[in-house]
Order: structure tokens, then C-alpha cells, then sequence
């Protein structure tokens, strides 16, 4: 009799300089975010890169929703069958590796 086991692990890594200004963990707060047709764009006016772990819109689960850049944006679809987004209800993964708390804010 034979086990075989097999593992396939992903790491980001991200290096920050010590200058940075801003607090990382306030920076998930920090996103604003605007429909756009069938979009949801989100900024991200922070110098830090954030990931998110879940994303809600309007109680429905978003699947791959991704990171958003340093002072930069990233847009989301509205899932299928979602014809308004007023709220959006997300976490981010923090340094640790680890996912922070449910924030809920209005979509603009």
C-alpha cells in the first residue's frame, strides 16, 4: 500500500520600502467605489496594495475579485441577474496572511 500526496502552494510577495506614509491596516477603509454600467470600479488611494479575501455586492458573492494596486483601480463585474448595486460588503487579506473584518459601504 502506497500514499501519495501532492501540494501546490502560491506565495505573493510583496516588498515595502520603510518611507511608506499611511497605516496599513486603516487602508481597506480607505477604497471608494463607483458603478460604472456593469462594473463596480474601486480606488484605491492608498500607497499599499490590497487584496481582497470576499466581496459582496448586494448580498451576492463576487468569485476572483482580485487586488487593488497602490494608488491605482481594478473593476469588478456584477454578477449575473444583479441589475443595482447600492452596497458592497468586503474583507482583505492582511500581512499575515490572514482575513481582516467584513467592512459594508454605499456604492456611489
Amino acid at each position: 500500500m502506497s500514499c501519495r500526496l501532492q501540494f501546490r502552494t502560491r506565495i505573493k510577495l510583496f516588498y515595502r520600502p520603510a518611507g511608506l506614509k499611511g497605516d496599513i491596516k486603516s487602508s481597506p477603509g480607505e477604497l471608494r467605489f463607483t458603478r460604472n454600467g456593469k462594473q463596480i470600479k474601486i480606488d484605491n488611494p492608498t500607497v499599499f496594495n490590497i487584496t481582497f479575501s470576499d466581496v459582496f455586492i448586494n448580498g451576492h458573492e463576487i468569485e476572483k475579485s482580485g487586488m487593488v494596486p497602490a494608488k491605482g483601480s481594478l473593476n469588478i463585474n456584477l454578477p449575473a441577474g444583479v441589475n443595482s448595486a447600492s452596497q458592497i460588503k468586503y474583507n482583505t487579506i492582511n500581512d499575515f496572511g490572514s482575513s481582516g473584518e467584513y467592512l459594508t459601504r454605499e456604492i456611489n
